[in-house]
């Protein structure tokens, strides 16, 4: 069940490209994160490897003075769920297995543990479920995957019992109009190039 709640809410870390806020109610003290990272017309893949970099500081460090490690990562990666920085261990570590995450939690490399995420968005890929994709482009190279789902959610393990994937959902339309057409294309003249995205926290974990 979904319910609405009242939260203390604290920005402790704000910087160009994320920011990390506390978050307090009756249900749990957790940390939320919102990002926007560097786009892919403008910038490298190791430009966002490094801005991942700057951010997991950040976010150890704020784990470690809340005193616990219950995180929600969501934003515009500009990247997919399987590009390196989403998957690789001392970035992102965002992996599409909820209980492979809740039951590991960390995961040892080359002598030192990272923290692992859980990354729901995976479920949108293919024909199966619908809309695919949270923006779209023709990149005209050897490699286009057409449809992108560079805005996403992530969960830590802690936190993977009190996120309601049920829920998560991309947003095609709303009041005001459609956001995107029939396949799912955004609607980028009227709104934006990117659709977004809503998801729950669970009342009972």
């Amino acid at each position: 069940m979904l319910v609405s709640m009242k939260f203390n809410v604290e920005l402790i870390r704000d910087s160009k490209y994320y920011f990390i806020c506390s978050i307090n109610n009756a249900l749990t003290d957790f940390l939320i994160a919102g990002l926007h990272f560097p786009s892919k017309r403008y910038a490298e893949n190791r430009d966002r490897e490094i801005v991942a970099e700057q951010f997991m500081d950040a976010l150890c460090e704020a784990q470690s003075e809340a005193g616990h490690k219950k995180v929600i990562i969501a934003g515009d990666f500009n990247a997919d769920p399987f590009e390196e920085v989403m998957l690789k261990a001392n970035y992102f570590h965002a992996l599409p297995y909820a209980d492979i995450v809740e039951n590991k939690r960390q995961r040892k490399v080359f002598g030192k543990n990272y923290q692992m995420f859980y990354n729901p968005m995976w479920n949108f890929f293919g024909d199966l479920k619908t809309p695919h994709s949270t923006c779209c482009y023709d990149s005209g190279g050897a490699v286009n995957f057409y449809k992108h789902i560079f805005d996403q959610v992530i969960v830590s393990a802690d936190m993977v019992k009190y996120f309601d994937k049920d829920n998560l959902k991309i947003v095609t339309e709303t009041s005001r109009g459609a956001l995107a057409d029939s396949k799912g294309i955004p609607n980028r003249k009227e709104y934006s190039d990117h659709l977004p995205i809503v998801f729950g926290i669970k009342e009972d974990a």
